[in-house]
Formats: structure tokens, C-alpha cells, sequence
């Protein structure tokens, strides 16, 4: 019954925020959930090797549903690697043509998440980082900002040994939260990943645990 009723409020939060992801074609093309009135919190998330932007849609409408813009830029080859201060540009080029953000949070996923700890390292303005099955790139420990990463128990690319190693390089009270019976592939709505792990929970009720993280540490910003 607990389950049901888990599922049964994943549903009725997608549904109450269908339709707000859409696409931009400026700055190479970028993907925006935008609130029907902002908070002005921008979360700029950089998505995983090889994985389309529009695959973190489930989360990044959920947040629009609390006021928060999410931006997920396209990556060069699906390479975030290749340009990783894109969402920098986007983020300035908005400013610039008139938008506000009182708080600037980096995500990613995997590769996009090494890639968003490279710009929290690299001084880049930001107030917060999530890191989603990810270890950052470089050294972020020098960072004072809430951070966030999430493990997935039985992620076959990205263990939680080695997310526990990464917390040296992470702000310090960096909040680690380990999602039972999850795997690399359900942090995205991207099918299976190879050699991930085998899961032993419905993706359904791991993005509805995933939700409630996000909420909870977004929720600091509002």
C-alpha cells in the first residue's frame, strides 16, 4: 500500500507539471523547465555521456512545479566534456537579456556531474552543486556551498565506494544520500546503460526517493 501510494504521488507531481520542458535553439540548443512563477532559483544541470538532455525531464518539471528554472544543455556529441562552461554562456546571455537568478545550483549526472564539480572548482558563480552518480573532476573541497551527492546502491559504473571516496574533494558537510536497490541508468529516463548493476526496485519508486531528495536540499535556496 506504501508503494501505491508513492507511485500514486510521482504520477499526480508529473502531471501536475507536464508540458513545461521545451526546447531552445540558441548557444547550440539547450532544454528549460520554466515555473509558472519563478523563486528565482536556477539549477543548470549537465546531463551524462551520451544521454539526451530531455532524459532528466521528470525531475527538472517536478522542480518547476516549486518555482525553480532548470536548464540542461545539449552537450557537443552528447559530450559535456567538449564544452562544459556552455551552460555559463546560457546562464549569462539570460542575465543579459533581462532574467535574475537570486541562486545558482550546478548539477549533473555521471560525466555531466565531473563536469559541474570542474566549474565549482574553476571558481565558477554557483551557490549550490548536486552531483547525481558522479565524483567531481577536480578538487571543490576549497568551496563553502550546500552540496548534494546521490548514490544508487547497485550502480555498475559509479559504486558508492568510490562516491564515498570523493567526499575529500567535496565542500565540507557535503550531504551523501545512498538510494536502495537503484542503478546508474535511473537517475535518466535513457533505457538500460551498459554494465550497470541490476536493480532490485521499480524505476518508478526510485524517482519518486530521488524527487524527495531534490526537493528537500532545493528547498534551502526558495
Amino acid at each position: 500500500m506504501k508503494r501505491f501510494l508513492t507511485i500514486l504521488l510521482l504520477l499526480l507531481a508529473n502531471a501536475a507539471t507536464a508540458q513545461t520542458l521545451t526546447r531552445v535553439s540558441s548557444d547550440g540548443g539547450y532544454w528549460r523547465a520554466t515555473p509558472k512563477q519563478s523563486n528565482g532559483v536556477l539549477l543548470m544541470f549537465i546531463p551524462g555521456g551520451l544521454v539526451p538532455a530531455e532524459a532528466y525531464a521528470f525531475f527538472a518539471e517536478h522542480l518547476a512545479f516549486r518555482g525553480i528554472t532548470t536548464i540542461i544543455p545539449e552537450s557537443p556529441l552528447g559530450i559535456a566534456f567538449f564544452d562544459y562552461t556552455k551552460g555559463e554562456r546560457i546562464r549569462l546571455a539570460l542575465e543579459a537579456g533581462g532574467e535574475k537568478f537570486r541562486k545558482v545550483i550546478y548539477g549533473g549526472h555521471s560525466l555531466g556531474g565531473a563536469m559541474a564539480g570542474l566549474l565549482v572548482g574553476f571558481g565558477a558563480r554557483v551557490d549550490g552543486l548536486i552531483l547525481m552518480a558522479a565524483f567531481p573532476a577536480t578538487d571543490c573541497s576549497q568551496r563553502t556551498i550546500p552540496t548534494l551527492t546521490i548514490a544508487a546502491e547497485l550502480d555498475g559504473l559509479i559504486s558508492v565506494d568510490r562516491i564515498r571516496e570523493s567526499l575529500g574533494q567535496l565542500p565540507k558537510n557535503t550531504q551523501l544520500e545512498v538510494i536502495a536497490g537503484g542503478v546508474h541508468a535511473f537517475f535518466g529516463r535513457y533505457g538500460v546503460q551498459a554494465r550497470d548493476g541490476t536493480p532490485t526496485i521499480a524505476r518508478e519508486v526510485f524517482e519518486a526517493k530521488l524527487l524527495s531528495i531534490l526537493e528537500k536540499f532545493m528547498a534551502q535556496f526558495s
